[in-house]
């Protein structure tokens, strides 16, 4: 029996095309579809539809203030582009500006999930009238 007999009668079929076609494919494309699969991966867990952005954001550790851009955001959260990541839990202060608020939102959050591009942050402790205005202006954005 050749070795992709074997495969098959170890794996569905289906599993077994998904393998042939990323072999198939060259880094470039290997590194997209890996993209897309972690974005669907993580879409499915969410409670709210994160929308496209590109705000300029402040975070500081206990140690240590950065400055970057939020990929995405939510109601509940925000997905930070950076190459320095954080320990999954760890608790940062953010500042960042929303079109249609006079302040800047300051706001603890907490690192749920980390890939290659950045820190997905879930708010915490973040005041019901800031949330309220925030879940306002992120239905508003376009996506």
């Amino acid at each position: 029996m050749i070795t992709s007999e074997k495969v098959a009668e170890k794996y569905n079929t289906a599993i077994l095309n998904l393998f042939e076609i990323i072999l198939s494919l060259d880094e470039s494309q290997q590194r997209s579809l890996l993209k897309l699969a972690e974005y669907l991966f993580i879409k499915e867990k969410r409670t709210n539809v994160r929308k496209s952005c590109h705000i300029p954001i402040y975070y500081a550790t206990s140690d240590r203030v950065y400055t970057t851009h939020i990929q995405n955001i939510s109601p509940n959260g925000l997905f930070i582009l950076t190459q320095k990541i954080l320990p999954i839990g760890d608790e940062i202060l953010m500042t960042f500006r929303m079109e249609g608020l006079n302040k800047p939102i300051k706001t603890k959050g907490e690192i749920t999930h980390t890939n290659r591009w950045g820190m997905g942050v879930k708010f915490k402790g973040i005041k019901p009238q800031i949330a309220g205005k925030l879940e306002f202006l992120v239905d508003r954005m376009k996506e």
